[in-house]
């Protein structure tokens, strides 16, 4: 008997520490799953290059597919931490798919999901530790390799971005069969060719050999040099392989030169900026996708090592050495290793300098040591193959050489595969150099697809429309049905998408065009629960922008301050020179030499010292700190006006020794008294500097003349911010993105040429185009980051609250400090009066806003028609369907975890002698249920049957009462057909009996507004109570209409919420409520009763029955995490019950410390 599996021990010989991988253990049975183990029997092969697949191109079996689906879901639903039915309805929809054929289709979620978790589970990927930042391009969709084409070049505009490489995957149609797969033919999206010459010498990357010659038997000619980028070959399910040259405008190249050699500059040598992985083949959920290019960001030492410097590669190490002036015919001097380092700098420098992102081989040592401690902490392991995570140069003095790793295969995963022209079904002959492919005979399948071709072709469309997102946050559903109709209307022009906030991947929301927000408030101002997520991403996201705008303000400033003063030097220096040699300006001779020694006076200004203007971090640190403070704020002040997240201060504080003077406001007389002697304040100053800067702003007259004396001081004046600003970029520049470190080389290199400049002239020029690169770098820096998405809010809420549509405004105040650009001001829909027409009139004025925006056809005028199809009695139907259980039912209805109490007992607070009561409930919710005191819970309540079965004798039912039935409308939907008409599902209404319907889950008892009023009025036969229908009730006789439309009509009937008020602690697996039982009489007390629906349910409702509640937390209401706290009670018309939560809370944990 084997002993349980504990891990495998990995020891760090560094740090001396030690982990256990646990999470091998999940690929113990990848064999079964038709995968091949990495290392077979007692051979080692961690080091061989491919990694074996499945070794077949065929399709998978049944059950491996349906293996790995469960497993995928298993994954993906535990990480949205929803229950086990949404896992169980979503698997039994896979089974029937992959039943009838043969596989399934993933959702877009889905997918994205398991992208992000093959990058993670790379284990020969370095920089796994942004895995879960990964963008996908769904192509599922395309046919052919022209739209593939198009699709990769969306993906390399989007992933290059400019130097600032981001991380995406463009996933293509799985695998069909073993010969009809989407491919793409090169390794590598962007590589150079390489060219075999009749001598073997080869011309170019000699990995691109066989790629190359191709690409050459498809008709590509390329020039014939080193760096001529391939173009790339595309094969689709019907169409052979066809080769599409990449736009020159697409592809980032970077030079390469050295900070140190010159020489350098002229080899000429170059790079790509962008590594994008696209011979892979992407294993998902039994899915397999032999087309789903993918990229990151390079290491340096990829080039700098592996491309560049490798014999069976570029091979230059050799070349740079003799550069460098080494001795190349012995190896003792180690010529190789200080070549390689240098060529490792050369892709840094140029890289930064240039702008494209790239890391460094220590910095990813480090980050791949910190994602496997999350990994450790998260999952219990991380799969890793040392071989490939140690850098290629440095070994032992980075991190990852002494850590120990276990190296295996998790799903899904990124699998090596045959190259595509090694495994392509083509008969070919070549004809003047030119594959010729055989016609293949057409399949039913190949036909069946032709005739989808429209489909397909409308698909496509879609896809090249305008992306709109809306997003929605609910409490009661109502926003949810708002957005799903704001979808339809927008998807007329826009290729909408609709999901709820705590369903959207926040890092997707810069890269959208519009977003449109409907939002409720719940409550007293708070955020409806599944809109808690996304508001608190919002708020870190603009915590983040306060940081780089405080530095950036800054930066900003002393740039003017610096480019004023340098314009300012050198115009004195032109008119001092022009004042000196008048006379003999008007000698051409003279006239020509107009360079002025920029050395004379450096020895003068040393004795020279200016008042140091400074702007200390800690000012940027407090603005910032104090901004962070109000992000978590309660936002319910924006109702009133009161803008809780001012912005940070744009005026700074400039401190000087004698007096407080801006350094825009210096006079002639001041300039002269903030002029001081001081040699060791020359020296800190310029101590920063480069020497060449330091000449260049020392050239003044002789000492004694006050214009000099005023240049002095401004000279010193800009040294000190040009000293400031270097510190300040490198210091913004590091906070704001590894990936912008180049900000600061790029504006040291176009200073350095003003030493050589020469002529006044010349050094203008140079100003100039420092002031145009530092401002375009403060430009980018300060770019917000959704400042290209386009957005608009409807809020929702009710004016009874005092914070009215408190959430709604606070979504666009957010948006608007990241960036982004209002179509529309908020729009507010009141539950008390007119939402619906509120939501109409929005809808009416965004719609032709958003076309106008993004340049679309505005055809508006569908939407009055739209909205002018009312329900009718001829338009609405029930039929048969399926009984489901009332918890089910409850928590689709509200969008709710519904959880099952059993009612222990029930106590009336009050004496036997009072009419009032006052319930305390005890509730059995055994260990599945967690609360804590502050907590409330929805109580889920039911109409009294005496109202149930007075409605039900006021209408016209064509059905069994206690029969399941389904509601349907009966909708107009345009197509290239016309208008077709069709039954369908209605969006919100249950599918249950119709008893069951009215008892719980439709408001039988508030007041109809007056659109709900209006349709029921067009059922009354007698017009007289038509014009007077202003409440139902037994005096109108006429008005009955059918059960169908009534319930479509009707209000959801609302959870009650309740302030738990017990403890866990003191009542474990119990809930204790405490409710109030509301009764009253209208017309001053001669009116007919009305009871409050939830407090008389529960008041009838006998003990050892079951209620169906949720729980709710008051993440804002709850006692202080330090227990040695005191705490002041104070509930102004609240009501005790939370507070006898709280203190039995208090009592349980000071009678366990000893207290009292």
């Amino acid at each position: 008997m084997h002993p349980p599996a504990i891990g495998v021990t990995l020891n760090n010989y560094e740090t001396g520490q030690s982990t256990a991988d646990r999470l091998h253990m999940a690929a113990a049975s990848s064999s079964l799953q038709g995968q091949a183990p990495v290392c077979p029997g007692q051979i080692c092969l961690g080091s061989v290059m491919a990694i074996p697949g499945r070794g077949t191109s065929e399709p998978r079996p049944l059950e491996q597919v349906l293996g790995q689906a469960r497993k995928l879901l298993e994954q993906y639903y535990a990480t949205l931490k929803q229950g086990s039915d949404s896992f169980d309805d979503r698997f039994k929809q896979v089974e029937l798919e992959v039943s009838t054929t043969g596989t399934y289709i993933l959702t877009k979620s889905e997918l994205l999901f398991g992208a992000k978790q093959a990058w993670r589970n790379s284990a020969r990927c370095i920089g796994r530790i942004q895995w879960n930042k990964l963008h996908l391009f769904d192509c599922r969709h395309v046919t052919t390799s022209q739209e593939m084409f198009d699709a990769l070049c969306t993906h390399i505009q989007f992933s290059t971005n400019n130097g600032n490489i981001r991380s995406a995957i463009t996933v293509f149609p799985p695998r069909t069969s073993s010969h009809s797969d989407f491919r793409v033919w090169n390794p590598q999206l962007l590589s150079y060719a390489g060219y075999k010459n009749a001598d073997g010498s080869i011309i170019g990357d000699p990995i691109n050999v066989e790629i190359t010659e191709v690409c050459t038997k498809l008709g590509w000619q390329g020039e014939g040099t080193q760096w001529d980028i391939l173009p790339l070959i595309l094969s689709s399910a019907t169409e052979g392989p066809k080769y599409y040259e990449l736009p020159t405008e697409l592809v980032l190249q970077v030079h390469l030169t050295h900070p140190s050699y010159d020489w350098f500059e002229k080899l000429g040598i170059r790079w790509y900026g962008l590594p994008a992985v696209s011979g892979m083949l992407f294993d998902c959920g039994g899915v397999e996708f032999p087309a789903a290019p993918f990229n990151g960001w390079y290491m340096s030492t990829e080039i700098g090592c592996r491309d560049l410097c490798d014999p069976q590669r570029y091979n230059m190490l050799e070349t740079v050495a003799v550069g460098m002036g080494m001795d190349t015919s012995t190896s003792v001097n180690l010529w190789k290793d200080k070549a390689l380092v240098e060529v490792n700098i050369a892709v840094i420098h140029s890289f930064q300098k240039q702008g494209v992102t790239v890391v460094d081989h220590h910095t990813a040592s480090s980050n791949f040591m910190k994602h496997m401690e999350n990994e450790q902490r998260l999952r219990g392991g991380c799969p890793a193959d040392w071989v490939w995570i140690v850098p290629p140069m440095s070994g032992s003095i980075t991190p990852v050489f002494h850590q120990e790793m276990a190296m295996y295969h998790l799903k899904p995963s990124f699998d090596y595969q045959e190259s595509a022209w090694k495994t392509h079904p083509w008969k070919e002959h070549v004809q003047s150099g030119k594959v010729s492919v055989k016609c293949k005979k057409f399949h039913f399948k190949q036909i069946a697809r032709a005739v989808c071709l429209t489909t397909r072709f409308y698909r496509a469309a879609l896809l090249r429309r305008i992306k709109a997102t809306v997003l929605y946050a609910t409490e009661t559903g109502k926003s949810e049905t708002y957005a799903k109709r704001l979808t339809e209307i927008f998807n007329h022009s826009f290729n909408a998408t609709v999901y709820c906030m705590d369903e959207f991947d926040i890092e997707q929301l810069p890269h959208e065009s519009l977003l449109l927000i409907v939002a409720s408030t719940s409550g007293n101002g708070d955020a409806p629960e599944n809109g808690e997520k996304f508001s608190h991403s919002l708020e870190a996201m603009k915590s983040n922008q306060v940081v780089i705008e405080a530095s950036e303000d800054k930066l900003e400033e002393k740039t003017r301050w610096l480019i004023s003063d340098m314009e300012e030097a050198v115009n004195y220096r032109n008119k001092a020179k022009n004042e000196q040699l008048n006379d003999e300006l008007v000698n051409e001779e003279t006239a020509t030499d107009d360079n002025v020694s920029m050395d004379k006076v450096s020895n003068k200004i040393h004795d020279n010292e200016s008042n140091e203007v400074a702007i200390t971090d800690s000012e940027v640190q407090n603005s910032v700190s104090g901004e962070e403070a109000s992000c978590g704020a309660d936002y319910a002040g924006l109702c009133s006006g009161e803008d809780k997240d001012s912005p940070v201060p744009r005026e700074h504080d400039v401190t000087t020794p004698t007096d407080e003077v801006s350094p825009q406001k210096h006079g002639n007389n001041e300039l002269k008294e903030v002029v001081k002697n001081s040699q060791a304040a020359k020296k800190n100053i310029f101590s920063n500097l480069p020497s060449y800067i330091v000449d260049s702003l020392t050239d003044v007259q002789e000492e004694g003349e006050t214009e000099e004396n005023k240049l002095n001081g401004r000279l010193f004046e800009m040294g000190t911010n040009e000293a400031t600003l270097l510190d300040e970029t490198m210091n913004t520049t590091n906070r704001i993105s590894e990936s912008e470190d180049h900000m600061v080389s790029s504006i040291l290199s176009i200073i350095s040429e003003v030493k050589d400049a020469g002529s006044v002239k010349r050094q203008m020029k140079h100003i100039n185009a420092i002031k145009s690169c530092i401002m375009e770098n403060v430009a980018q820096m300060t770019g917000k980051p959704l400042q290209h998405i386009r957005y608009s809010v409807f809020a929702l809420g009710s004016s009874v609250y005092p914070n009215f549509c408190a959430f709604g405004h606070y979504m666009d105040h957010l948006l608007a400090r990241l960036g982004g650009k209002r179509l529309l001001k908020v729009a507010e829909g009141d539950e008390m009066k007119g939402q619906r027409r509120a939501f109409r009139k929005w809808v009416a004025d965004v719609f032709p806003a958003a076309c106008e925006a993004f340049n679309v056809e505005d055809d508006s005028q569908f939407i009055k028609e739209t909205f002018s199809s009312k329900l009718s009695m001829d338009t609405v139907r029930f039929v048969k369907a399926k009984q489901h259980q009332l918890d089910h039912a409850l928590s689709k209805y509200h969008h709710k975890k519904v959880s099952i109490c059993q009612l222990l007992r029930k106590t009336n607070l009050h004496s036997s002698d009072t009419s009032r009561s006052t319930l305390l409930l005890e509730l059995d919710a055994g260990q599945e249920i967690q609360y804590q005191p502050g907590d409330h819970v929805g109580v889920f309540p039911c109409n009294r049957k005496e109202i149930v079965d007075g409605v039900l004798s006021r209408l016209t039912i064509r059905v069994d009462l206690d029969v399941p039935v389904q509601v349907q409308v009966l909708k107009a939907n345009n197509t290239s057909n016309g208008v077709v008409k069709t039954w369908e599902p209605h969006d919100t209404v249950p599918s249950c009996s119709l008893r069951t319907l009215l008892t719980w889950f439709l408001d039988v008892t508030t007041p109809l507004a007056p659109i709900q009023l209006e349709n029921l009025a067009s059922v009354a036969t007698d017009p007289e109570e038509q014009r007077r229908l202003l409440q139902l009730a037994t005096s109108f006789p006429s008005v009955r209409p059918t059960a169908s439309l009534l319930v479509t009509h009707l209000n959801p009937l609302q959870p009650r919420f309740y302030s738990i008020s017990s403890s866990p602690e003191v009542h474990p697996g119990q809930i204790h409520l405490t409710v109030a039982v509301v009764n009253y009489k209208t017309q001053g007390g001669k009116g007919p009763t009305h009871y409050g629906v939830c407090s008389n349910f529960l008041q009838d409702f006998p003990p050892g029955q079951n209620i169906h509640l949720f729980v709710r937390s008051a993440h804002n209401f709850s006692l202080p995490l330090s227990r040695t706290l005191p705490v002041i009670m104070v509930g102004p018309g609240t009501g005790i019950a939370p507070f006898r939560g709280f203190w039995q809370h208090k009592m349980a944990h000071a009678q366990a410390s000893g207290g009292t």
